[in-house]
C-alpha cells in the first residue's frame, strides 16, 4: 500500500478546514469539505485535479448493492476494528453500510430524487466508493467529484473513522448517522448541476443539513451551528450576527450550516418534495442562482407565494425560536434553539422612525412596545421607504406569547393595520429580497392612530365556500377566502365529530383558495370540512358516495 495516496488527501482536507489551527467544542472547523473540493477540482485554469483515492487493502459492498466502503485494516486510518455479529467486518464499517444503504432508500425510493452517477467501474466497481480515514483536525466528511468515462460527474466519499475528536459536536454513531445522509446528497446534487457550474454550493449545503436532519431527526448536529446564523452568546463565546450582515446564500465558513434552517422552513411549510422541486429548477436552468427559487415556489403554491414572500415568511419564523418557541405553527425544535433573533430597536412611544441598512437576503426587527390606553379598533401605520430601488418586504408580528399572535404582511410602502386585538407589543420585520449582493438602506415610521368611527376600520374575515364537486367520488375541493394573510388549518370530520384527516396547518397568504380531498379508506357518508382561522371557525357539509 502506497501511504501518500493517503496522506495527500487528509493533509489538503487538515490545511483548509482549520485556517486558524483551532478545533475545540467551541469552535468547531468547518462541518463538510465538499464546497472547497468543488472549488479545488474546478480550479487552476478549468484543469480538473483530484484528491487521489486512497488504497486500502480492505473494502466491502454493502448489502444493496449501492456502495463500496474502503477501509485500512491495519494501520494509522483503521476505525476499531470490533466484529460484534463476527462476519469478518468491522461494527463500523458494517454500520457505514447500513446508513448509507438507508440514506439512497430515503432519497431515491422515498423523496424521488434521481440516482447519482457511477464512476464507470474507479474503485473496483460501480458502486459508489466511500473510505474511511482519519480527520484529526478535519470536517465530518468530503464528497469528492470527478469525471467519469461518460462524461458525467459522479463523486466518492470521504468519512472519519470514529468522530471522538473535540472538533464534532456530535460523536460516535450518531455523528456517523448525520454524515452518511449529508455526503450521500451530495453524490446526488452532481446528478443537478447543470454543466459542471458550482455556484450553487451554499444550496448544497443547507440541502444536505437538511436531508441529515430528514434522515435522522433525533440528533440534531445542526443547532451547533445556529449560532454562526443568528449570533449572540453561546457558552463563554460571543458571535458576531451574522445574519444582519451576511446573505442568506454566502458561501463560506459555518454560516452556510446555521443558514440550513431555510432549507428547513421551506420544507416545513411547503413539503418535503419543495427542495427536490428546487434542484429540479436549478437543474433546468443556464445560470443557476437563488432567483431560480422563484419559479420553483410559483410551481409549489399555484402562483401563490414567490421567493420574496417566502423570504419574508421566514424572518418571521426566524422570530419564534428560543424563548419565544411556538413548535406547532414554525419550527418543530424551536425549543431546542439556544441562539434567536436580535431586536434592531426598542421603542415604547409613537410615532417612532428611523433609518437602517442591510444586506441583500437579510431581515432586521424591530420592537415597539405597546404603552398607552390601545384598543383594538386602533390602526398601526406603517411606513417602509427602501433607499437605492432596494426591494424590501415586511411583516407586522403582533405578539403576547408565542401561541398568541397575529401575523399581518404589510402590503405597500405605506400600509395601516387594524389591530384587531390587544397586544403587549408589535414586531416590524423588514426583509431586503434584492438579490444581488450589496448593502442596502431604508427608512421606516410606525405610528398608532386612534379609530373614532370603528365602522372606518378594515373588517378582517374569512368566508367558507360549499365543496365542489358534492356529493363526490373520488374527490372534492375545499374553496375558502381570506382577507389577509394568516395561520389557517383544515380538518374533516364525520358525522360523530371524530377527526379523520388534517389537510393542511400553516400561514397562508390572502386570497382564494383551495384544499383537494381524496380520502382513500372511508366509508361514503357526510362528513364535515372545518376552516379555522384567528376569526373562528367554519364548517361546511360533504356528502361521499361509494
Amino acid at each position: 500500500m502506497n501511504r501518500y495516496t493517503v496522506l495527500i488527501p487528509v493533509v489538503c482536507m487538515i490545511l483548509i478546514m482549520v485556517p486558524d489551527g483551532r478545533a475545540n467544542n467551541h469552535e468547531h472547523s468547518i462541518k463538510c469539505g465538499t464546497p472547497e473540493a468543488v472549488e479545488h477540482y474546478f480550479s487552476s485554469k478549468g484543469k480538473r485535479t483530484l484528491r487521489l483515492r486512497p488504497d486500502f487493502p480492505a473494502n466491502v459492498v454493502s448489502s444493496q448493492g449501492h456502495f463500496r466502503v474502503h477501509y485500512d485494516s491495519t494501520g494509522f486510518y483503521q476505525p476499531d476494528l470490533t466484529d460484534s455479529d463476527s462476519n469478518g467486518i468491522p461494527d463500523w464499517v458494517d454500520s457505514t453500510m447500513v446508513y448509507l444503504e438507508y440514506a439512497w432508500d430515503l432519497c431515491i425510493n422515498q423523496l424521488g430524487y434521481d440516482p447519482p452517477y457511477t464512476d464507470s467501474g474507479s474503485g473496483g466497481g460501480d458502486e459508489i466508493d466511500v473510505y474511511i480515514i482519519e480527520y484529526s483536525f478535519g470536517v465530518y466528511g468530503v464528497t469528492q467529484p470527478e469525471l467519469n468515462t461518460d462524461g458525467n460527474l459522479s463523486a466518492y466519499i470521504f468519512l472519519d473513522n470514529n468522530y471522538s475528536e473535540s472538533q464534532y459536536y456530535t460523536h460516535g454513531y450518531e455523528a456517523l448517522k448525520v454524515s452518511t445522509a449529508h455526503e450521500f446528497f451530495h453524490t446526488i446534487h452532481f446528478r443537478y448541476i447543470p454543466g459542471f457550474y458550482i455556484q450553487t454550493s451554499w444550496w448544497m449545503e443547507q440541502s444536505s443539513v437538511w436531508m441529515e436532519e430528514r434522515a435522522w431527526k433525533e440528533v440534531d448536529d445542526y443547532l451547533a451551528y445556529l449560532r454562526y446564523f443568528f449570533g449572540g452568546e453561546y457558552g463563554n463565546q460571543k458571535y458576531p450576527r451574522y445574519s444582519i450582515s451576511t446573505s442568506l446564500n454566502y458561501n463560506y465558513t459555518n454560516f452556510r450550516y446555521g443558514a440550513a434552517i431555510w432549507a428547513m422552513y421551506l420544507a416545513k411549510r411547503f413539503g418535503d418534495d419543495q427542495i427536490r422541486i428546487i434542484w429540479d429548477a436549478i437543474r433546468a436552468s443556464s445560470y443557476p442562482r437563488i432567483d431560480d427559487f422563484e419559479g420553483a415556489l410559483r410551481e409549489s403554491t399555484d402562483g401563490d407565494m414567490g421567493l420574496s414572500d417566502a423570504l419574508g415568511e421566514f424572518a418571521v419564523w426566524n422570530y419564534f425560536v428560543k424563548e419565544r418557541a411556538n413548535t406547532v405553527d414554525f419550527y418543530p425544535d424551536a425549543d431546542k434553539f439556544e441562539v434567536g433573533v436580535s431586536v434592531d430597536f426598542y421603542w415604547n412611544y409613537t410615532p417612532s422612525a428611523g433609518s437602517l441598512n442591510m444586506t441583500n437576503l437579510t431581515s432586521r426587527y424591530i420592537e415597539l412596545l405597546f404603552v398607552g390606553e390601545w384598543n383594538e379598533n386602533d390602526v398601526l401605520t406603517v411606513t417602509i421607504s427602501p433607499h437605492d430601488g432596494a426591494k424590501f418586504v415586511s411583516s407586522v408580528i403582533f405578539y403576547n406569547n408565542p401561541y398568541d399572535y397575529d401575523v399581518r404582511k404589510v402590503a405597500s410602502e405605506e400600509d395601516r393595520i387594524v389591530l384587531s386585538g390587544i397586544w403587549d407589543k408589535a414586531v416590524l420585520v423588514t426583509t431586503c429580497t434584492s438579490t444581488f449582493s450589496r448593502e442596502f438602506l431604508f427608512d421606516f415610521a410606525v405610528e398608532m392612530e386612534t379609530t373614532i368611527n370603528v365602522a372606518e376600520a378594515p373588517v378582517y374575515a374569512f368566508e367558507l365556500h360549499k365543496a365542489y364537486p358534492n356529493p363526490f367520488n373520488p374527490s372534492t375541493t375545499i374553496s375558502f377566502s381570506l382577507s389577509r394573510a394568516e395561520n389557517v388549518s383544515v380538518s374533516v370530520f364525520n358525522s360523530s365529530g371524530q377527526k379523520v384527516d388534517d389537510l393542511f396547518a400553516g400561514y397562508m397568504t390572502a386570497g382564494e383558495k383551495r384544499i383537494f380531498w381524496k380520502p382513500s379508506q372511508l366509508a361514503g357518508g357526510v362528513y364535515f370540512a372545518a376552516v379555522t382561522t384567528s376569526r373562528g371557525t367554519k364548517t361546511t357539509k360533504m356528502l361521499m358516495l361509494k
